[in-house]
């Protein structure tokens, strides 16, 4: 009965102990969070295009990776969370932040179609507050690049302005694009169920 009750004594001392330890660890990474600091610019992976880099030449349908051109104009927004506090003593604590960017995408050359995104392998539509698409031909740009800023004729490019970047990350996601090549030869049947018709190919 002795040992029994020894057992259950250090069994009770030893959750205590843990339940305290938790609590402490709980309020200092609490404590830890309320101090957190939004990245910065500088802080972001990007990989962007080089010079000398090579721009394709698409027929058909093809899955592409987007070449960064331009980013910046970093927004910042504060994810924050309600804690403790009965009777409406709480504060909030900042968990995290969610990031955005302006980005500009050069695709290919050739007029093209976007037939769908795919955002980190995943299928899915970029989220930004505005997108301006030039399909090789037109004469759409992004003026919000500044002096960068510039139709690229015969290149199909996209610009998303206050693109999601994510939270708490700060690696700009890959965007991918499933794009058609649209021929404008005028040949009968220069686009096929199989893909370009090579004749027009040829043509254009």
């Amino acid at each position: 009965m002795g040992a029994s009750l020894i057992i259950a004594t250090i069994s009770i001392a030893i959750a205590a102990a843990t339940a305290a330890y938790s609590i402490y660890t709980m309020r200092k990474n609490q404590d830890n969070r309320t101090n957190m600091d939004p990245a910065s610019l500088d802080d972001f992976g990007v990989t962007q295009s080089r010079e000398g880099q090579v721009i394709p030449l698409v027929y058909g349908t093809v899955r592409l990776n987007g070449n960064i051109i331009y980013y910046g104009n970093l927004v910042t927004e504060e994810i924050t969370e309600a804690v403790g506090g009965k009777g409406g003593g709480g504060k909030d604590i900042t968990t995290g932040y969610r990031y955005y960017l302006d980005v500009w995408q050069g695709i290919c050359e050739g007029k093209v179609e976007i037939i769908d995104t795919y955002i980190n392998d995943d299928k899915q539509a970029v989220t930004a507050d505005d997108t301006i698409f030039n399909d090789g031909t037109n004469g759409l740009f992004p003026d919000w690049a500044g002096e960068y800023a510039s139709p690229l004729p015969g290149i199909a490019h996209i610009g998303y302005k206050k693109m999601f970047v994510g939270e708490n990350a700060t690696n700009l996601p890959t965007v991918h694009f499933i794009v058609k090549r649209v021929l404008q030869t005028g040949i009968n049947n220069e686009n096929m169920a199989s893909g370009s018709n090579p004749a027009a190919v040829i043509y254009d």
